[in-house]
């Protein structure tokens, strides 16, 4: 599955520089966490991609990266409408919180995919197995109903299954994680080269986690220092 990835570059680099240090910097990133190849199988092959709002005008669209109409792949933080995309994420998240609402309606909560995972890891001799795992995981109530709605073709938005236990703190908490991760995406370099990833499936702590670590490297730029998007596989 398609990442987007958030690389801040410093404002010092070259315009015709930014692209190719974004990149750098997130093979670097991911280079120090080897972990990390599970989630972006080719970090060689990441393209830019036109993730952010800007509001630049004629005579500042020469330091957009990559634009695209009103979208662009990067851009120096004062030329992007953050705000308006951290909004965005907020108003889709709240939005589909109400649906997936009616969808499990009557339903029993259920437990997300990675305390099966987790299961099939703490038994000994594979006598849990992660097919088992994956098939009790299906097999609640709750995800045959996000199922059978996703697979309906009738449905106004798609249900990610790995939103289960976000989706079940409520609909503040759920829309306010739409708010943090609009702007980041599913993963972060920093200024210093730290990359930050957050994984389908992980556990609340880890969602928690990812939000503060993003908001804080966010707000460690500069109105001149540089964000830029990459797509990864």
């Amino acid at each position: 599955m398609p990442q987007i990835v958030t690389v801040c570059v410093p404002a010092d680099v070259p315009t015709s520089e930014v692209a190719h240090t974004a990149k750098a910097a997130f093979i670097a990133g991911v280079s120090m966490f080897p972990d990390t190849k599970a989630v972006f199988h080719s970090p060689n092959a990441s393209e830019l991609y036109p993730h952010f709002a800007h509001t630049a005008h004629r005579r500042s669209r020469g330091e957009l990266i990559a634009p695209r109409e009103h979208l662009a792949a990067g851009a120096p933080v004062k030329l992007l409408n953050l705000g308006a995309m951290a909004q965005h994420g907020y108003t889709v998240y709240r939005n589909r919180w109400h649906v997936w609402h009616q969808v499990v309606q009557g339903t029993q909560a259920a437990k997300p995919l990675w305390t099966f995972i987790d299961r099939h890891r703490n038994t000994p001799d594979d006598r849990y197995t992660l097919a088992q795992a994956h098939r009790d995981f299906q097999g609640q109530q709750c995800i045959a109903a996000m199922e059978i709605y996703n697979r309906s073709g009738r449905g106004v938005m798609h249900l990610p299954l790995d939103h289960l236990e976000a989706f079940q703190v409520g609909r503040e908490a759920y829309a306010e994680i739409g708010y943090s991760v609009a702007v980041p995406g599913n993963a972060i370099v920093d200024r210093n080269g730290l990359l930050v990833e957050c994984r389908p499936n992980s556990p609340l702590q880890k969602i928690w986690e990812f939000m503060s670590a993003t908001g804080s490297a966010l707000r460690a730029l500069s109105a001149d220092d540089r964000l830029v998007a990459l797509i990864v596989q």
